[in-house]
């Protein structure tokens, strides 16, 4: 062994030599050659594999600014590098006229897919879209980001009518029992006809989350139309990222960021179970931490808290103008995903896209992606492993670790695994 390292330390055709072969070797795993090297097998056995077929497809879901919407025109791209036709068609949140409005317009014979995230439809209108679509004949992927009981409208109203509050005197109370009892049977038959529904009418059920994979059963218990597949990457918007040293320091220096510091960035809407608090309170004071994201409507009481903790802190920044938000992503060094839990993020695939590492918590939301990043899994380990990621060799690990993922989450890679046993 200590021979051979030593020959090829010392012998640069022989370097060259090597690169060369392993190139041919990746190169031998290319999806082009593997699908010509299986169909030259198949027809050793007289077998045919069909070509791959181009399809017509519509993708669709929210026409709002949000993660959702960014991904799904990634899935678009993707599909469209595989030389489908696609046609993306976006609904503002729960405008049940524009949703209605979307699916009349879609072509006969199209596919349809729909990117579902609790918020975007309206249950029942939405289910009456996929009654409409298969009656026209179309074949309905849905993939469902958010899947667990509270996110349906039905299930808090069965919920709320079994936790009531008793008001009046026994008497009284005794009397509205019955009536309680009606309001959980017409909330619990709802809830059934549309979990059934949206069920049964897809051809296909996507989840990208072990959490969301969890319930997929209470809508089928068709093992062959259900899947469990990881988010594509996508695009950090209106940004492109650097691609050598020089253009980042021009970006950092527009965005007004140091040169001489390790820049830290945790993105997004500022939620309680992002615990951006803790990750300000682990921040090293030689480095500096962008919190750049914005209000979110749920929480905004959150956003004043934040807002007071990093006050007269040099070393945080907080950025609220959602148009730099990708711009403040691409000049930092790592990003910082510390959340309490999360089903799956489309900001985590956006820090891979950017090429960055990662420092996350154990959430089982973030497991795909520990070969890229440093788990802390308390306050007190945050700080050190945001002290340790600043390590030329450590960064250097993390990096191979994303490019891996890059490469295995890339949308014209990953998208056409949505239409995976359609006729």
């Amino acid at each position: 062994m200590a021979a051979a390292l030593e020959r090829v330390v010392r012998d640069a055709d022989l370097r060259r030599d090597l690169v060369e072969r392993g190139r041919g070797r990746l190169a031998d795993f290319a999806s082009p050659r593997v699908a010509e090297r299986l169909h030259d097998a198949l027809a050793l056995a007289d077998w045919v594999l069909p070509r791959e077929r181009r399809r017509q497809v519509t993708v669709l879901s929210s026409d709002q600014r949000c993660g959702i919407h960014h991904y799904s025109l990634a899935v678009c791209e993707g599909l469209r590098a595989n030389g489908h036709d696609v046609t993306f068609a976006g609904v503002r949140h729960l405008e049940t006229a524009e949703l209605y409005r979307a699916a009349k317009h879609i072509a006969r014979g199209e596919v349809v897919l729909v990117e579902h995230e609790a918020g975007i439809f309206r249950d029942v209108p939405f289910v009456r879209v996929l009654l409409d679509l298969k009656r026209r004949g179309h074949e309905v992927v849905l993939s469902l980001h958010e899947l667990e009981p509270e996110k349906f409208h039905h299930y808090r109203r069965l919920s709320a009518a079994l936790h009531y509050r008793p008001r009046f005197s026994w008497i009284v109370e005794a009397l509205r029992i019955p009536w309680v009892a009606l309001r959980i049977f017409n909330w619990f038959v709802r809830y059934r006809v549309v979990l059934g529904l949206m069920g049964s009418l897809p051809d296909r059920l996507v989840v990208h989350s072990s959490r969301s994979a969890y319930w997929l059963d209470m809508l089928t218990h068709d093992a062959t139309k259900r899947d469990l597949m990881p988010l594509v990457l996508t695009p950090l918007e209106g940004t492109a990222a650097p691609r050598t040293a020089e253009e980042k320091r021009a970006l950092r220096e527009r965005l007004g960021l140091p040169q001489d510091r390790f820049v830290f960035v945790s993105p997004g809407f500022f939620f309680p179970r992002k615990r951006f608090l803790e990750v300000i309170a682990a921040t090293p004071e030689d480095a500096l931490l962008v919190l750049s994201g914005t209000r979110s409507e749920r929480d905004p009481e959150y956003f004043d808290q934040v807002i007071a903790a990093a006050g007269g802190r040099p070393n945080v920044r907080v950025n609220t103008d959602y148009d730099t938000m990708g711009d403040f992503v691409a000049a930092a060094d790592a990003v910082v995903l510390w959340y309490e839990d999360v089903f799956q993020s489309a900001v985590v695939t956006q820090a891979i896209w950017a090429g960055l590492p990662l420092i996350l918590s154990p959430t089982p939301g973030f497991r795909l992606f520990h070969g890229a990043g440093l788990v802390a899994r308390e306050a007190d380990e945050l700080r050190r492993h945001m002290d340790a990621i600043r390590d030329p060799e450590t960064l250097e690990r993390l990096h191979r670790g994303v490019s891996i993922l890059r490469r295995m989450l890339a949308p014209e890679r990953l998208a056409p695994r949505y239409l995976v046993g359609l006729d």
